[in-house]
């Protein structure tokens, strides 16, 4: 590769190397050992680009692991120590060091080649000329001008590829907030991050880190989750069965299915209390870890189900004095008992013709 060529691949990777801002605030208060996890695959993708710019093979343990392209931490590497972190961050400050004298050294190469070319002379045909005789010149020309198309092409592709997997990345991070009920103020340090137009190699990386650290944190609270879900769908088929209950129709060819329903609404009734009191202990837990409240939709849970109470009881209510207080209507074409007894005191012409006559 000569000079030019390679300057433009440092070029190209000036933003790989730049660090990388990971998921910002996140869930705070996480485990020591899992901040020094994502402290590591930090700096290890802030150094991987160097092996490659520099053709550096790594050589150690540590190089080896920092250069893997395994997601996970590598097995058989202990982060217990802190030396192990110092370690990574003095060995990027050398490959930074190394990276700035090549890059230094390209530029002087590149300035002094066209130096030497404007040198040989001011006329365009004694350049040509030159070029004739020293056919290397041409070749070297050729390979530059190859290598610049490819390279365009090939970060044109890697663009294409990264645009695509971040959008992929984004989906999976709506679904696992919308599962984990994180608030709009939850997100806000990472919406600029989420919403740019413009990939890139960092913003793919930032996807992936804040997703990682979103399914940890719905790992860690996967039974409150879960339990939250349970009785979002146990509420749901209460209501359904209460209103079933209070339907006058219920009679109406039911036969077995409505003793069904009636023992499945008593298990409800006798049940539900309970995975809300292991929910309220659960957001108590989390509210301790934490320290903020476990809020769906920007309500905490105790508030939720104090108003879902309220708000059923309140109907149950209504619909108990609505029963209490109704005068029950005719179907339509039906008599009223009052319309009933004028009838039958009053016969029809064909009754009367055919009743006995007084005798006078």
């Amino acid at each position: 590769m000569n000079a030019s060529t390679y300057g433009q691949l440092l070029r190209t990777n000036g933003n790989i190397i730049n660090s990388l801002q990971v998921g910002a605030d996140g869930p705070k208060e996480e485990k020591l050992d899992v901040v020094k996890n994502e402290r590591f695959m930090q700096l290890r993708h802030k150094i991987k680009p160097y092996f490659k710019i520099l053709h550096r093979t790594p050589e150690s343990d540590l190089e080896i692991a920092l250069a893997s392209e395994d997601e996970d931490l590598p097995s058989g590497l202990s982060l217990n120590e802190e030396s192990i972190l110092v370690e990574v961050e003095e060995l990027i400050q050398k490959f930074e060091n190394e990276y700035l004298l090549k890059k230094e050294e390209i530029r002087r190469l590149w300035q002094q080649t066209v130096m030497q070319w404007e040198e040989i002379e001011n006329l365009e045909d004694h350049r040509l000329g030159y070029a004739i005789v020293h056919p290397t010149v041409i070749e070297s020309l050729r390979n530059l001008n190859k290598s610049v198309i490819e390279r365009s092409d090939e970060r044109n592709a890697r663009l294409a590829a990264i645009a695509a997997d971040t959008v992929e990345l984004r989906f999976h991070l709506r679904d696992i907030w919308a599962t984990c009920h994180i608030s709009d103020d939850e997100k806000t340090h990472f919406m600029e991050q989420f919403t740019t137009e413009n990939f890139s190699e960092d913003v793919f990386e930032a996807h992936k880190a804040e997703l990682k650290i979103w399914r940890a944190y719905q790992k860690k609270n996967q039974s409150l989750m879960d339990k939250v879900a349970k009785r979002e769908q146990m509420w749901k088929e209460l209501i359904d069965l209460e209103n079933r209950a209070d339907d006058p129709s219920r009679f109406v060819n039911r036969g077995a299915s409505m003793l069904k329903d009636q023992n499945y609404l008593t298990s409800l009734r006798k049940n539900l209390p309970k995975v809300e009191e292991d929910i309220l202990k659960l957001t108590s837990n989390f509210a301790a870890e934490y320290g903020r409240s476990f809020k769906i939709d920007g309500k905490e849970v105790p508030d939720i189900i104090r108003e879902n109470w309220e708000h059923f009881r309140e109907e149950k209510a209504k619909k108990k004095h609505a029963r209490t207080h109704h005068v029950p209507t005719p179907a339509m074409g039906q008599p009223t008992p009052r319309k009933r007894q004028t009838m039958a005191s009053c016969p029809t012409p064909a009754k009367r013709a055919c009743a006995p006559q007084a005798q006078k």
